[in-house]
């Protein structure tokens, strides 16, 4: 059922809507219709996992050393390196459900924000990496099952446009491509949220019945 949610009075994890999922596990599902093996599909997953991490990181570094020339290739290999294995990634290789759709975000991380400050620094409003922008969300929108990630994502980014205002970073037809971004990144994302409303308010409803509980949400 595509419309599916669990029940959230069940206490089986609240709410959790199966179909952005479908992106996920579809490539899985064609896999093991060729006969690939368990063993085999976690081999490539873990390949794809730690390589994307890599290049998306690489990649996406290249856009905030852009006029330093060479100097720093060295450290943009170090530091891709250091993203894609460290104690998380390596976490994720003994994580109890196996590959999991959670972590699908990681290693688009890198191109987000690389991304959303390439577009606001250089082109017209609706360019290229506007573009790549709305494949970038809607790709991570697959760990938005987890409502925790999609929040998250939000106040990361407010963080980073207030850096990029702080710095006083050149911006040509900021209003406009503002609009442009939100409208992208909303009209890609919020058809996994909007179904799961529902469960965000018996969820908001839990975490705010006392002061404790906000807290430890906040921590967590």
């Amino acid at each position: 059922n595509m419309f599916y949610t669990w029940n959230p009075w069940s206490g089986a994890g609240a709410f959790l809507q199966f179909f952005p999922y479908a992106l996920y596990y579809f490539p899985f599902y064609i896999l093991s219709a060729l006969s690939i093996s368990p063993s085999g599909q976690s081999v490539l997953y873990f390949f794809i996992f730690l390589s994307g991490s890599y290049l998306s990181f690489f990649l996406a570094s290249k856009t905030f050393t852009s006029t330093h020339g060479n100097r720093t290739f060295e450290l943009r290999l170090l530091l891709s390196l250091i993203y894609a294995i460290n104690p998380y990634t390596l976490y994720a290789f003994t994580y109890t459900w196996g590959y999991s759709p959670f972590l699908a975000l990681y290693p688009l991380i890198p191109l987000i924000f690389g991304l959303t400050y390439f577009y606001f620094r250089n082109g017209p409003i609706i360019s290229k990496s506007l573009m790549g922008l709305g494949v970038i969300f809607f790709l991570s929108n697959i760990a938005f099952g987890n409502f925790s990630f999609f929040v998250s994502l939000i106040f990361f980014l407010i963080l980073f446009f207030t850096l990029f205002f702080i710095l006083k970073f050149d911006c040509n037809k900021l209003f406009y491509k503002i609009i442009a971004y939100l409208s992208i990144f909303f009209g890609v994302t919020l058809w996994t949220v909007l179904p799961s409303l529902n469960g965000l308010l018996y969820t908001y409803s839990t975490i705010t019945s006392s002061a404790a509980n906000l807290g430890n949400w906040i921590l967590y």
